[in-house]
Parts: structure tokens; sequence; C-alpha cells
């Protein structure tokens, strides 16, 4: 079995009618037996949503109690996958050439880190898109480095440097690449709050090498990787069902694999620094408890412990909710930067982009027709506003 790969499914109740797998063998125990009686359309539709038919192809393909259509389906998602990452990766190894020619370090987030390491196989871990870091004052560099491999942005800027002032990341596209996408990061969570308080020399510091003998690319080092991927699960993604326990295998899958590696204080230190203690508290129980993840009780018990800032508390209610407009987005972020400057800023890029930007995003008719759409650009914000 692949290193990271699963023995078994957890569902938990909310998701699914009862516990009937689990997706990590922490201990590397045999599969347990299964339940009598399995619905196996039920597994099959959560397998769906969760994008984890790769993941229990490759832990009940041999284990003769699949029935035979959901065994073909799994079997062309594993291989579809195969597929699909390995263009994904080839795109990605160019890209960290390019960048490399530029003299601009990087760092592989997320799945195509994690396909290559925790789980041992790319044929076990979907994945959407294709995510790097490289510091600040190196991503107008890294565009233009990547421009020249044919990547172009999937839409456009309100202003010309809006993103790089008030976001995290941009989005770009490779038509020739069968339309890799990849997302350029130069801050690890898309909020004005944590973009001014997460400071990424720590997980830049305990970053690692992808390969062996190679200096680049990196990845994020076993402790800094579990923390920004529960933060980004819980930040990012927690009003969004699509692939969440997909995501929790993940951060279970990286407890599992990295060990004895991970330094669970400097995680603690870390978290409270950055206000990221309730992205562990969410999430590291759960993966103990569900995935039956190593993490040591007495961190779990020191993690209990901790209380987040009153300013965590808040920015975490307004990122989590289940449903939230686009003018609330807007002035979540807008009140959320610190300084006026910004603010202003913020607010004029986003309520009067250029008209390039208008006739993209609203698909104007005729240039004329323009300055018509201003208002109904301004209605969400301002019904927030009020």
């Amino acid at each position: 079995m692949h290193v990271g790969a699963p023995s078994a499914a957890a569902f938990a109740p909310s998701v699914y009618q009862k516990p009937l797998f689990r997706l990590v063998a922490a201990d590397g125990s045999p599969f347990p037996p299964l339940p009598t009686a399995v619905d196996w359309d039920g597994v099959a539709r959560q397998a769906r949503l969760h994008r984890l038919e790769p993941l229990l192809y490759a832990a009940l393909r041999d284990e003769d109690c699949l029935p035979s259509d959901i065994e073909a389906e799994w079997r062309e998602a594993y291989l579809t996958t195969a597929l699909r990452n390995a263009v994904a990766l080839r795109a990605l190894d160019a890209v960290v050439a390019r960048l490399a020619d530029a003299g601009i370090p990087v760092i592989v987030l997320k799945g195509a880190a994690l396909a290559q390491t925790v789980y041992g196989n790319v044929a076990l871990r979907p994945m959407h898109d294709l995510d790097v870091l490289v510091h600040p004052a190196h991503a107008a560099r890294a565009l233009q480095a990547l421009a020249s491999l044919g990547f172009r942005r999937l839409w456009d800027e309100p202003r010309h440097g809006a993103e790089a002032a008030y976001e995290s990341h941009t989005s770009l596209i490779n038509s020739a690449e069968m339309g890799v996408i990849l997302e350029l990061h130069w801050g690890l969570i898309d909020s004005p709050y944590y973009q001014s308080r997460l400071r990424t020399d720590w997980f830049w510091a305990t970053a690692r090498p992808l390969r062996a003998g190679q200096s680049q690319p990196l990845i994020l080092g076993a402790s800094a990787q579990i923390l920004y991927l529960c933060a980004h699960l819980l930040l990012h993604h927690s009003g969004a069902p699509d692939g969440h326990l997909l995501w929790l295998n993940d951060i279970a899958a990286c407890v599992s694999h990295d060990g004895d590696a991970i330094d669970w204080d400097a995680i603690l230190a870390q978290a409270q620094r950055d206000d990221l203690v309730i992205a562990l508290q969410r999430t590291l129980p759960r993966i103990a408890t569900e995935f039956g993840a190593p993490v040591p009780p007495a961190a779990l018990t020191r993690l209990a412990a901790l209380r987040p800032t009153r300013a965590e508390r808040r920015i975490v209610a307004r990122l989590t909710l289940a449903h939230r407009p686009v003018g609330q987005r807007f002035w979540d972020d807008l009140t959320t930067f610190s300084d006026w400057p910004r603010r202003i800023g913020f607010a004029t890029a986003n309520l009067f982009p250029s008209q390039a930007y208008m006739r993209w995003r609203y698909g104007i008719a005729h240039p004329a027709l323009t300055p018509l759409y201003y208002p109904y650009r301004w209605w969400p914000a301002g019904h927030y506003a009020a």
C-alpha cells in the first residue's frame, strides 16, 4: 500500500448514515471487516461528492467486495486522476524551471505537493489546479516569467495592481497544457486580516525540498504543512462540502506520514502568533477521532486549553459563514484593513474598476452602456452598508 493511501474510509454521521470505513489507518493495520450490509450507492454518492473515488478504489480493489458498476466507476476515476495529474505535474516542472531561471524560489502547495509525497501515488489525490507560493517581492517577476510559458490571467484585474495590493494570489491558465490552472500565491490566506497578520517567514524558513537532492522546488515543512492545511480548510472551505473529507484526509495522512518530524510545540506557538488557534481546534481532534491520525494526546490537551483572541474569533465567524454574498464579502474585507489609505484604495478598485474590466465582467455589448452598469455593481455593497 502506498504511504498515506487509505486502508479504509471514515464517513462522519453528519456526512453519511454511520461510520463505514476509515480513509487512514495510522498504525498500518490490515483492512477491517466491512459491515455485512453496505449501501454502496450511498457510499458512491459520497465518494463522488468528496472526490474519494481514487482513494477508495486503491483501498478496496483487492477486497472482492465492490459491485461491478461502482468498481468500474472508481477505476475510471483513478485512471483519469492519474492522467490529469501527470499533465499538471509536467506543467508544474516547467513552471518551477522557468521561475528558477528567473531566480525565484518556489514552494509547491496543497495537492501537487501531497500527491507526490504523502500519498506516494499521483493517482490517489485529485487536483483542480496547481498552487505555488513565491515571496511577495517576486510576484511581479513571477507573472512575467509565467507569461513566457503561455500562462495568462483567468480574469482581469479591477484596476492595474489591485491584485498585488489587496489579494494573496492570482489564477492563471495555460490553454496549451490542456487548460492547466495555476494559482500563484504570495500569501497563504486569502483575507486582508491574515495578509497583514500571518507572516510567512516561518513557513519559508522551515520549508524542505520536494525531491531529495534538489534545491527546488520546496514544499512546506512537516509542522508548517499541518498548520497551513488546517487553516486553509477552515478559512477557505468550511462552507463547501465538495472535497471536505478529502481535505481532512490530507491532514490526517500528513500526521501519519511525517510522524516524529512534526514539532507540535512549534505548531501551537505559531497558531497563537498568527491567530490560527480555532483552525487547529476544529480540525485536529476530528482527524484523531474519526481518521485515527496519531496526534499526541498531550498536544490535543494543550490545544484545547488555548484561548483564541477576540480578533480571531471575530474574523473566523465572518469567514466561515455558510453563505456570504459578494456585498458582505466586500464590507468584511473593507473593514478588516487596518489603515484608511488601504481601505480607500480597496474601495476605489472594487467600486470604480476600469471600463475594460466592467465590459469583461458583465459582458457589456456596447462601450457606451458601460457607465450604466456601475450602479448595478454598487447595489450589493450598498445593501450591506445599509
